[in-house]
């Protein structure tokens, strides 16, 4: 993994400013990298060397090596160019240090990554720096979640990275990587799950979509929220289409909803895959599509439904969404009782697809006595009295 993110790294700093003949040696490279990694390549030299005795730095040394000579075979582009890429990969491998990274964790020298599964685990939880980056970009959006929430963390979250060894059955399209939110009275721990196997360049771009859904998403629910169940309408459709429409944002640069100084390394790569993550991930006719899938989808529904209906009452749409949205996920409410609430407010909008005019519907004025006061909580019982009464 550590070399995956040295070569990966170094690709990506410099695709802006290479040429095309090194963006099509790029497949070729990344390629050769995992047929190293999998000891497939120099079979008799792979075999002298030892999990036991060969530090993670020295590995990580060798697959640079290699990636370096591809480099030479595949790419038809300028001598400049591929000097350019061997200074990156320079840079990138001049970050891997076990002994700086062992002074940092105080640890002992006996505990430096020699590819053993178990004891590896403990250096990286004392703060392993060959995942510098992740932890980097998990305070980015942690920086960018706390922004749009616009209140104090109710406690501090915590990255956890998990490397999943088992061939995995299934994925979100083409991206191997997931995470999951877990709390106690002491702390918020989000749970970076990174498959071993199918772990590539795009699951790792898709990381800054898949942190943003968890700290935005669940990172605030109070104790009364509870565990939504995976399909929660509400928890895993309506609020990871709220984090769509920030992700949408960010890539605007719109002013009313991006937080100055958020600033993300690789931000157009990481953009265009944390789309096409949303959209698979609410995909009803893919090859994943489960009774989940569609009941995501169902609650990403209802809330492009509500936006519809913001579009048309509101000076600003979409931060006034956003705001009522991020306000219901902070409500100190059961997450069944979020469920139910948009589910009830969507019974007051116009069938989808019926030309009702929408100045003739039940839910407008509720909607606008909303925008007007604010008061999230006479909102919902409004919504449920329209609902209840069948006015």
């Amino acid at each position: 993994m550590a070399a995956r993110f040295v070569v990966w790294h170094a690709l990506l700093a410099l695709e802006e400013r290479l040429g095309a003949g090194f963006a099509a040696a790029t497949p070729r490279l990344l390629a050769a990298l995992e047929l190293f990694l999998s000891g497939q390549t120099c079979s008799a030299e792979w075999q002298k060397f030892s999990p036991d005795t060969e530090t993670l730095e020295a590995f990580v040394g060798r697959a640079v090596d290699h990636i370096r000579d591809a480099g030479r075979v595949h790419f038809t582009g300028s001598d400049s160019a591929l000097a350019d890429f061997d200074q990156a990969l320079g840079v990138q491998l001049g970050r891997i240090s076990c002994a700086a990274c062992c002074e940092v964790g105080s640890l002992p020298a006996d505990k430096i990554c020699r590819g053993g599964e178990y004891t590896d685990l403990e250096t990286l939880d004392r703060g392993g720096l060959c995942l510098k980056e992740l932890r980097d970009l998990f305070a980015q959006c942690r920086a960018l979640a706390s922004a749009w929430h616009k209140v104090p963390w109710p406690k501090d979250p915590v990255l956890d990275v998990v490397i999943q060894w088992e061939d995995p059955v299934s994925g979100f399209g083409e991206y191997f990587a997931d995470g999951v939110t877990r709390r106690d009275e002491q702390s918020i721990t989000i749970e970076l799950r990174l498959n071993h196997l199918r772990f590539d360049v795009s699951s790792y771009l898709a990381l800054f979509y898949v942190l943003l859904h968890e700290l935005v998403a669940h990172g605030f629910t109070p104790p009364q929220h509870g565990s939504p169940s995976p399909e929660s309408q509400f928890d895993e459709g309506w609020m990871d289409y709220v984090v769509s429409l920030l992700i949408e944002a960010l890539d605007r640069n719109d002013q009313g909803l991006v937080p100055s100084g958020s600033g993300i390394g690789h931000l157009r790569r990481r953009l265009d895959a944390a789309k096409r993550y949303h959209l698979e991930r609410h995909n009803v006719l893919g090859r994943q599509a489960d009774r989940i899938t569609r009941s995501r989808a169902y609650g990403r529904k209802l809330a492009c439904l509500t936006l519809d209906l913001f579009r048309r009452l509101s000076a600003t749409p979409e931060a006034d969404f956003v705001k009522f949205s991020l306000e219901l996920n902070r409500a100190p409410i059961d997450w069944r009782e979020k469920n139910q609430f948009v589910n009830a407010l969507a019974l007051m909008l116009p069938p989808e697809g019926v030309l009702t005019p929408w100045d003739n519907f039940d839910g407008q004025q509720l909607v606008v006595e909303y925008l007007r006061h604010g008061d999230l909580g006479k909102f919902m019982n409004d919504v449920r009295r329209n609902v209840t009464s069948g006015a």
